[in-house]
């Protein structure tokens, strides 16, 4: 009830709030993962829907801060082989003007 809660706040397109670590830093960190009806990865070399996927990657996204913390979000991201050649990360529309780091 407490993630359903805090994924409606967070009004992400098709990601669910999975767990919530306690850092004792003061911040609000979130695991987020895609929820079951995500859709195909987008290439961000050819913009395409990709059904391969070569493999997968965590990174932290910082978040507007909420109540004077700092939030900051862990996903995964997926890597999609493109037909193109090369392999790329998939493109999150929803991800622009965040700040985010692979870890």
């Amino acid at each position: 009830m407490f993630f359903e809660t805090i994924t409606k706040l967070l009004d992400l397109p098709k990601v669910i709030v999975v767990h919530a670590p306690d850092f004792k830093d003061g911040h609000l960190h979130l695991c987020i993962e895609l929820s079951e009806d995500a859709d195909l990865p987008i290439c961000s070399g050819c913009g395409a829907a990709h059904t391969s996927i070569h493999s997968r990657g965590q990174i932290r996204v910082e978040d507007l801060p909420s109540h004077g913390r700092r939030v900051f979000l862990y996903l995964e991201k997926r890597k999609c082989r493109c037909p193109d050649g090369g392999i790329h990360t998939e493109y999150l529309p929803w991800l622009h003007g965040r700040f985010s780091t692979w870890i």
